[in-house]
């Protein structure tokens, strides 16, 4: 029994003792000033704000990158189209260093006068007569002629020549070195009418600005009446082009003696082309036999 009473007397004092400390926490909270009270207030919410603002860092983290890759993103795609832009589409100072102007083509055309040993009178001729077209946006025809028959007749030089004349001719009329001239065969047509002939032909022709016929003495006169229109010079079927055509004089047979070449080139076709009419056959030939280039003496 003293043990069991002295048990219950540390008990009872134990708990008063708790009890007093726990009045005077008490106590002391009710004895805080209004000044004490708002501090601790303010303390509470600047620990609640902390807490919020712990909370919301990773989302506006999250928000900054998103930010970061879009403006990148924008960055790649206005360089892209930048490139695409100057890759197909060059500034005028670049455009403008690709014409192939006049000076240029006088400077090949009197390059290949001396290549193939052309007299100068003769290169002039083509010379003029090109820049003539491409200034008035009109046409006109070109015959050179040859004799095969000549001793010093080298059928391969003679096509090289006209034909890188018809090459400049075209680059110049078009500013395009892409496009070659188009080339009749006049061997191996099989068109049976003019409208025909300046079907198959006119869109090349509009295309590359140069025509090149071989062997005109060789059309028929079915055909013939096709030059009418390419080579008419106010209202031709092409505009700005050059109407290149090649003769043979060795397959001419005339017994007169003309005065020129020009005119025994208008009376060797008038006979090749009798079937064309008397009505006809003159502003045929005036078109057609409009500048010769006489090269029977050199090539």
């Amino acid at each position: 029994e003293d043990d069991s009473d002295e048990n219950d007397e540390l008990y009872a004092s134990a708990n008063a003792t708790f009890q007093q400390s726990d009045a005077r926490s008490s106590r002391n909270v009710s004895q805080d000033t209004p000044e004490q009270r708002r501090i601790n207030t303010s303390a509470n919410q600047q620990t609640r704000s902390h807490s919020q603002l712990r909370q919301k860092l990773p989302k506006e983290k999250e928000t900054t990158s998103c930010q970061f890759l879009l403006q990148m993103l924008l960055m790649l795609l206005t360089a892209g189209i930048a490139v695409f832009y100057i890759g197909y589409y060059p500034s005028e100072p670049t455009k403008m260093n690709s014409i192939y102007d006049k000076i240029s083509f006088y400077s090949d055309i009197m390059d290949l006068g001396e290549k193939y040993k052309v007299k100068d009178t003769s290169i002039l001729q083509v010379r003029t007569g090109v820049a003539t077209i491409f200034e008035k946006q009109d046409t006109g025809s070109f015959i050179f002629a040859y004799n095969s028959k000549s001793n010093s007749f080298n059928p391969t030089l003679f096509n090289s020549f006209v034909e890188d004349l018809a090459a400049t001719a075209s680059r110049f009329l078009r500013n395009d070195s892409d496009n070659l001239y188009a080339v009749v065969d006049t061997v191996k047509l099989k068109m049976q009418t003019e409208k025909e002939f300046m079907n198959k032909y006119e869109e090349a022709v509009a295309r590359t600005g140069v025509m090149l016929v071989k062997d005109v003495d060789n059309v028929p006169s079915e055909i013939a009446m096709a030059f009418h229109y390419y080579c008419d010079e106010y209202s031709p079927l092409v505009r700005r082009s050059a109407i290149f055509f090649t003769l043979n004089l060795a397959k001419c047979s005339n017994n007169s003696d003309p005065k020129s070449t020009h005119e025994y080139i208008e009376k060797c076709l008038a006979k090749k082309w009798s079937n064309v009419g008397e009505d006809r056959i003159g502003p045929l030939l005036t078109r057609v036999v409009n500048i010769v280039v006489d090269v029977t003496s050199v090539i």
